[in-house]
């Protein structure tokens, strides 16, 4: 449905990771404008694995603002879904 509709945008995530890697808290830091995106850019990275943070030799919880650009490809069959080097709050 967002691609019928020419939606596009990027989704700013605040995503907490446990020790283990995985997520433990996700919000949305800044919306695309368009609720289909922010919800898929959540879902999508609620599925990730990360690496945790480390305090020494221990991996510890910590932030990382996650950047998903959704931006329709030239060739008019869906998003080039994008991610980029992320930063810590």
């Amino acid at each position: 449905m967002a691609i019928s509709r020419g939606q596009e945008g990027t989704v700013l995530l605040n995503v907490q990771v446990r020790p283990d890697g995985k997520v433990q808290t996700l919000t949305i830091q800044k919306s695309s404008g368009y609720p289909a995106l922010d919800n898929a850019a959540r879902d999508t990275v609620l599925r990730w694995s990360f690496v945790p943070a480390r305090r020494g030799s221990q991996a510890v919880s910590g932030w990382v603002v996650v950047p998903i650009d959704f931006s329709l490809n030239s060739l008019g069959s869906g998003y080039d879904f994008r991610t980029r080097r992320t930063s810590f709050p």
